[in-house]
C-alpha cells in the first residue's frame, strides 16, 4: 500500500514539473494576462526593468558571457551587448542611421553649391551637395554679384540705389510723384537717338540743385511747339526768350552798340548808334548754328557798319565775306551750318 502510493505521488509530481517547464512567466500587473508570443512578460504603469549593473567586463564571471547578454555599464552609463566576443553598445555611436539617401557611410556631410542648371541634391561617397544656382529670366536662385537678367515684375518698397551706369531700355513712369533725375557729374541728360517727341505735364525745367546757370548752349534743333498751349519760355543765365503764342507781341534780346563788336548766341538783334565813324559787327561761324537768325540795324544818322562773319561766308559764295549797311538801312541774316545768308535788307521809312 505504501509503495502504491508513493508511486502516486512522484507521478504527480513529475506531471507537475512537466507543466512548469512549458509554463509562460509574466510579472507585474495582469498576471492572468499573458501575451501568447512572450516566455516572459513585465507589465506595470510605475516600475521598470532593471537590468545588471557592471563596472567591470573583464570580470571572470562575464568573459565567458553568451551573445545577446545585455548589460548596464556604469563607466560609460549605457547599455552594452556581447557580440561575437566581445562587449559593445547596444547603439553605437555615429550608426543612429544606417543609410541617408543610398549613402551608407559612418560620416556623411551636407554641402550646397551654385552650378548652373536647376535645383537639385546629389549624394556621392557620403557627401550631399545641394545645388542653388544663380538667378536667371527663366530659372530661380541666388542673386549673385556677376552680372544677372531677371523675369518678372519686382516690387521695392525703398530706394534703388544704383552706382553704376543706370540704363533704361523701355521707359520709366512715376504714379505718385515727380521723376528727378539729380547727377553731380559733368554729363548731360540725352537721348541715344532721334528726337524728343513728347514731354508731360506743363512745363520741362533743366537745371542743379546748387549751381546757377547752364555752361553751354541749349540746342533744340528740331522743337516744335503745342499750339494749344499759351508760352514757350527758354531762361539762360538771367537772359529770358520768351513767345507768345497766338499773339503779335515777341520778347527778344536787343543790344545796341557804338563800337565795333561780336554778336554772340546770346544776341538777336544789335543796331548800332553813334558817329564817331565806320565799325565792324563780326558774326560768329555759321557752322554749329543751323536755323540760327540775326538782324543788325543801322541806326538813323548813324555811321556805316561793315558785317563780316568768323569764319564764314556769305549766300553760299565763298568769296563773300561781308557786305555794308548805310543810311539806316538793317540786314536780316541766318544760317544753313556753313554759310550766312542775307534773307532780307530794309531801308528806313
Amino acid at each position: 500500500m505504501n509503495a502504491q502510493l508513493k508511486l502516486y505521488v512522484i507521478f504527480i509530481l513529475l506531471l507537475f514539473m512537466s507543466t512548469l517547464t512549458y509554463a509562460q512567466l509574466k510579472l507585474g500587473d495582469n498576471p492572468g494576462n499573458i501575451q501568447k508570443s512572450a516566455l516572459l512578460e513585465l507589465e506595470s504603469k510605475s516600475q521598470g526593468l532593471l537590468l545588471p549593473r557592471i563596472a567591470d567586463t573583464t570580470q571572470t564571471t562575464l568573459k565567458n558571457s553568451p551573445d545577446g547578454m545585455i548589460i548596464y555599464f556604469i563607466p560609460n552609463k549605457s547599455l552594452y551587448i556581447h557580440a561575437n566576443n566581445a562587449w559593445v553598445k547596444l547603439l553605437p555611436e555615429g550608426n543612429t542611421i544606417t543609410s541617408l539617401n543610398g549613402q551608407t557611410v559612418s560620416t556623411q556631410l551636407l554641402k550646397t553649391t551654385n552650378v548652373a542648371g536647376t535645383y537639385a541634391i546629389t549624394s556621392t561617397a557620403g557627401n550631399h551637395t545641394l545645388n542653388i544656382p544663380n538667378a536667371t529670366a527663366t530659372t530661380n536662385g541666388f542673386m549673385s554679384t556677376g552680372a544677372q537678367t531677371f523675369a518678372g515684375s519686382k516690387v521695392f518698397n525703398s530706394a534703388v540705389i544704383a552706382n553704376g551706369s543706370f540704363i533704361l531700355n523701355n521707359g520709366m513712369t512715376s504714379t505718385t510723384g515727380a521723376v528727378n533725375i539729380i547727377t553731380s557729374a559733368s554729363q548731360p541728360i540725352q537721348l541715344i537717338s532721334g528726337d524728343i517727341t513728347e514731354i508731360y505735364g506743363t512745363s520741362v525745367s533743366i537745371g542743379s540743385a546748387t549751381g546757377t546757370t547752364i555752361a553751354q548752349d541749349l540746342y533744340l534743333p528740331h522743337i516744335q511747339v503745342d499750339d494749344t498751349k499759351d508760352t514757350v519760355l527758354l531762361v539762360d543765365q538771367g537772359k529770358v526768350w520768351k513767345k507768345r503764342l497766338g499773339a503779335s507781341a515777341q520778347t527778344l534780346p536787343v543790344r545796341v552798340v557804338t563800337t565795333s563788336t561780336g554778336i554772340t548766341d546770346d544776341d538777336y538783334t544789335v543796331i548800332r548808334s553813334g558817329s564817331s565813324g565806320a565799325v565792324n559787327i563780326t558774326l560768329p561761324a555759321a557752322n554749329g548754328r543751323t536755323g540760327r537768325i540775326f538782324i543788325i540795324k543801322l541806326a538813323k544818322g548813324a555811321s556805316d557798319v561793315v558785317v563780316n562773319a568768323s569764319g564764314s561766308s556769305f549766300d553760299g559764295d565763298d568769296s563773300n565775306t561781308g557786305f555794308n549797311l548805310t543810311n539806316g538801312e538793317s540786314a536780316t541774316v541766318q544760317s544753313d551750318g556753313t554759310y550766312w545768308y542775307i534773307i532780307s535788307t530794309a531801308n528806313p521809312l
